[in-house]
């Protein structure tokens, strides 16, 4: 450990550190399987591709060997989807089981170049199947049968990953959005495709009416600032959109007599007592905080959604949706994991509020839309919990973050913002047995192909980073 660079803060190069147990006996406990028996994490696939377990929630050693000062990136066992020193172009299948579900899912290697490895890893293949204990297989979300979806903060990160998954499985996509807080190049990539009609636009107020009389089959309510730059920059339009905005989307819903299904966050559970989550537990939530204009719009939308569910009898949907990360977030957006990908490959220190030891559950993109798909195709009301039940601590991930961009950035630790969560872990049963989803990409591929597009986009793009007191304020 050096002495610190500057002034006021310390600066250190920690050791790895263990992933964190959810401290729970429920059944989103994760327990690895391939075939009929359990392997370790050192075993390996055929073909000579490295094939680690997802990981148990037990504590275990570090994902990476080595310790964060000498790890510059995963070792060549870890099979990361753009390691060129891997020759085979099989992939292997793993499996693990989360309540009585079987999961499977494939890790890509290749010996094409990286924009071909990068192309394989965000296809569907990488969410394969999930396999119901009788035996049945569901893929969510493959077949649709919708015909039209209205998709608010379609330009979004999560919700520009949902109208690709929708126009890819033949779904009309009409995305309304007012670009406020939109992801870099998202309604961009998306305005060629067939089937994809955008419209700018502040969802807080009625929609124009040829879109408020069109017909859809199902309304994704996804609008709202959802970082903490956002939000703190913007507290009264957020309050507006989680409020009128999810009015106007239900009024849509109940109109066409479509599915509604709406973006709740995991921060209507506040800093919580309980560990993991469950969707039965209220939460503990300072309503008149900083970031009490997200937490209690969220609270509300979800409110006011269960009423219109009761009153008028609008097929609802409630996805309580933890940390979500992948490509397509603004490196601006002050959340740990752009933050740090931005930090690392500049090499320069790598902010972590407090001691670090907070920790969160990352879901990689791809599987969080696929949950809210498979949310839309039920008729299950819900709340129900979308996220990772792998958690880490802060300071990990800002580690594992640091080796796969292969820099030398110290930690730098900083002052923790006000009600920042000290625990955030999802017990994702309920979404298991209802909704047979479950998440499978693991840490491993989703922070590799999160870091590879951070390093693509930052020649083409220059955006100014937000205040470092702020950039882990809101770790969703």
């Amino acid at each position: 450990m050096g002495s610190s660079r500057w002034p006021g803060h310390t600066t250190v190069r920690p050791a790895s550190r263990a992933r964190v147990r959810c401290a729970s006996n429920s059944s989103s406990a994760i327990s690895v399987a391939s075939g009929s028996h359990h392997e370790s994490s050192s075993q390996k696939a055929t073909n000579g591709v490295a094939h680690r377990a997802t990981p148990t929630l037990r504590p275990t050693a570090p994902r990476f060997s080595g310790s964060a000062t000498t790890s510059t990136r995963p070792p060549d066992s870890e099979a990361s989807p753009f390691d060129t020193s891997t020759e085979s172009s099989s992939d292997a299948l793993s499996t693990r089981t989360i309540g009585h579900v079987v999961v499977s899912s494939r890790r890509f290697t290749t010996t094409a170049s990286s924009d071909e490895r990068f192309r394989l890893a965000m296809t569907n293949e990488v969410r394969d199947s999930v396999t119901m204990s009788n035996g049945s297989t569901r893929q969510p979300g493959r077949q649709t049968g919708w015909r039209r979806a209205l998709v608010t903060g379609g330009a979004g990160f999560v919700g520009s990953h949902l109208c690709k998954a929708l126009l890819d499985r033949r779904v009309e996509v009409v995305c309304v959005d007012d670009l406020s807080t939109s992801a870099p190049g998202a309604h961009e990539r998306l305005a060629g495709r067939a089937g994809y009609h955008f419209l700018r636009h502040d969802v807080s107020e009625p929609l124009p009416p040829e879109y408020a009389t069109m017909p859809f089959d199902v309304v994704f309510h996804l609008a709202s600032p959802a970082s903490p730059v956002d939000y703190l920059r913007m507290p009264t339009a957020t309050m507006r959109v989680g409020s009128s905005g999810t009015a106007v989307a239900l009024a849509v819903a109940e109109r066409c007599g479509a599915r509604f299904v709406l973006a709740s966050t995991s921060e209507v559970y506040g800093d919580p007592l309980e560990h993991p989550q469950r969707e039965t537990y209220w939460g503990n939530v300072n309503p008149v905080g900083p970031r009490s204009v997200y937490d209690e719009a969220k609270r509300y939308a979800e409110a006011l959604t269960f009423a219109t569910r009761r009153e008028r009898g609008v097929s609802v949907g409630v996805a309580r949706i933890f940390n979500t990360y992948g490509p397509g977030m603004r490196s601006d957006d002050g959340r740990a994991v752009p933050t740090f990908c931005r930090q690392a490959l500049d090499g320069e220190p790598i902010t972590v509020a407090g001691n670090g030891l907070q920790t969160r559950s990352l879901c990689f993109v791809n599987d969080t839309v696929a949950g809210l798909i498979a949310l839309g195709l039920s008729d299950f009301a819900g709340p129900v919990n979308i996220g990772n039940p792998d958690e880490l601590t802060v300071l990990r991930i800002a580690e594992l973050i640091r080796d796969m961009a292969g820099t030398d950035s110290p930690i730098r630790f900083i002052p923790r913002p006000v009600d920042d969560p000290k625990r955030r872990c999802p017990d994702v049963s309920l979404a298991v047995h209802r909704l047979g989803w479950a998440p499978v990409v693991d840490y491993a591929r989703g922070l590799a192909v999160t870091v590879e597009h951070f390093r693509s986009a930052r020649a083409n793009v220059h955006l100014t980073p937000p205040s470092p007191v702020v950039a882990l304020g809101g770790n969703r």
